[in-house]
């Protein structure tokens, strides 16, 4: 992995400075490379950044995360990555697995941590990887371990962020289904939940119509 100075994706440190200054929806259609991550605010309602990632050729390594990240962001981005190639293997996908990815975060003004965005970076690489839009209305919670598993973590204000951009649909780890059951009825109305234990779930979520063979 090159180093550079970077930043990306679940708490923001900095938000009571900038928050209601930018148009927190970027982009009404989502392109291959691009997905929506919702983050945790100390001030506000939460808000959702966009990762986007390229693919670079001949460079060493299979990531650079640019921008501010802190540490917790890049092990997620990493843990991402490195499912990823796994996915590859697993369902014999005819893509380039050792290709390096630059992920990047916007808007840019944002200083984040946190690891509830790893299975949200997952479908960002794999749509640019594969070409293929993800859905529009549809925002991931998870960290993601190496093997895809997909790992519990914490709410916050993200909701409120989700249905104000419009990601009606709220994918989670099935171990969230307690919290998802306690929160207040306003918290959750127009929002449909689903619950996976495994990437794979969400990938067919996200990509319908999108044929996996094992």
């Amino acid at each position: 992995m090159i180093e550079f100075p970077s930043i990306a994706a679940t708490q923001v440190t900095n938000s009571a400075s900038i928050f209601g200054n930018v148009n927190e929806r970027l982009f009404e259609k989502l392109v291959p490379g691009l997905f929506p991550i919702m983050i945790e605010t100390k001030v506000g309602d939460g808000f959702v950044v966009y990762s986007e990632c390229v693919i670079l050729k001949n460079l060493e390594g299979y990531l650079t995360v640019n921008g501010t990240a802190l540490f917790n962001m890049k092990a997620a981005a990493v843990s991402a990555r490195g499912y990823l190639s796994e996915f590859i293997k697993i369902y014999k996908l005819n893509v380039q697995e050792d290709a390096h990815f630059l992920l990047n975060f916007l808007p840019p003004e944002f200083v984040i941590d946190g690891q509830s965005g790893g299975a949200a970076l997952t479908c960002c690489m794999l749509s640019m990887l594969l070409n293929i839009e993800p859905r529009n209305d549809i925002a991931v919670i998870g960290a993601i371990s190496l093997k895809g598993l997909i790992l519990e973590v914490q709410f916050g204000n993200k909701l409120a962020a989700a249905k104000r951009c419009g990601l009606m649909h709220i994918v989670m780890p099935e171990r969230m289904r307690k919290k998802w059951d306690e929160l207040p009825a306003e918290t959750k109305e127009g929002l449909t939940a689903h619950f996976v234990m495994y990437f794979k779930e969400i990938f067919c979520l996200v990509f319908p119509g999108v044929v996996l063979q094992e």
